[in-house]
């Protein structure tokens, strides 16, 4: 998933165990069944977005800040590149596609794995 559609995420976008959103790139309707990991790491941010209409604390309540989200973020994977010595520049963009490159060498479930992606 990019970090456009991650941050801004409702918690109105979960019914049933089942994330639906729609992309901002492409407009298109989304549906991802929530696994155990996911729920997992929703659950650890919940009391950070208490009073937040956005499933992660990455926006404000009336949705500004995600540029300085981003940038923040991608700070902080340059730190870790630079900890693991990673001749990279890792951004959330590369962190994205780097996890569906390992997720097909382990043979992760093909059309899952591109559904959280979004392709099809």
């Amino acid at each position: 998933m990019s970090f456009v559609d991650l941050a801004h995420l409702k918690k109105k976008d979960i019914q049933g165990g089942v994330l639906t959103y729609v992309r901002r790139k492409t407009g298109k309707v989304l549906h991802i069944e929530l696994l155990p990991e996911m729920i997992m790491i929703i659950r650890r941010y919940a009391s950070e977005v208490k009073d937040s209409p956005y499933l992660f604390p990455l926006l404000t309540k009336d949705g500004a800040g995600y540029e300085s989200a981003l940038r923040l973020q991608n700070k902080r994977l340059k730190r870790v590149a630079k900890i693991l010595g990673l001749n990279v520049k890792l951004t959330t963009h590369v962190a994205r596609h780097s996890w569906a490159t390992i997720a097909r060498d382990k043979g992760v479930d093909y059309s899952y794995k591109f559904k959280i992606n979004n392709h099809e």
